[in-house]
């Protein structure tokens, strides 16, 4: 009986690479930019870097001087033993949005500053309008009680005056009485009257 040998044969399927996606990711702390390449598959795949100043560098990440100029071009490559696909990306995509992501922030700080400003000189526009209408109103009080204090003083000096007239009025009506009653003339006249009443009585009597 002749034996028989089974052979196995075993079949690696490779996918196709499908599109990459790159990335730009920024260092807060350091300033610098990386870009990242990447595919949803990475089974046995390979990556490559080219671009400005004729760079080439293999991996997913491709780290951008400082001093590069904004319309630079990178391209990712990305193989597999079966097919290859690339990527190209602008350099100044990356300015935009880390920059963006930088810029945001300040402007909204800014823009809060304002307001905060703006509230501020309000609140202290109404206080200070506040603040006159209370010593506007004050000094009307100040003026109403001025004037009716001068309003009393006036009308006591008036009521004074009217009985210092009265007074003197008084006084000169009594010097007078007297001064009538001293003089002789008049005391002469004034005791003939007597004597005439008298004998006007006595006539009447008999």
């Amino acid at each position: 009986m002749e034996s028989c040998k089974i052979l196995k044969n075993e079949v690696q399927v490779i996918d196709a690479v499908q599109e990459p996606n790159v990335t730009c990711i920024l260092n807060n702390i350091t300033e610098s930019k990386t870009l990242f390449c990447s595919v949803s598959s990475q089974f046995q795949t390979t990556f490559e870097w080219t671009g400005s100043n004729s760079i080439q560098h293999s991996g997913q990440e491709l780290h951008i001087n400082k001093k590069e100029k904004p319309d630079s071009v990178f391209t990712c490559t990305v193989k597999n033993e079966v097919s290859q696909k690339e990527h190209q990306f602008c350099f100044k995509d990356c300015l935009t949005e880390t920059d963006g992501n930088i810029i945001l922030p300040v402007i909204l700080a800014i823009i809060v500053t304002i307001a905060v400003v703006i509230i501020m000189a309000v609140a202290f526009y109404f206080i200070c309008q506040r603040r006159d209408e209370d010593l506007n109103q004050a000094l009307r009080n100040d003026h109403v009680s001025e004037y009716n204090a001068k309003q009393d003083t006036n009308e006591d000096a008036d009521e004074s005056e009217n009985n210092e007239e009265t007074m003197g009025d008084y006084k000169c009506t009594k010097y007078k009485v007297r001064k009538m009653l001293t003089s002789p003339s008049k005391t002469i006249m004034l005791k003939d009257s007597y004597k005439e009443r008298d004998i006007n009585k006595d006539g009447a009597a008999s």
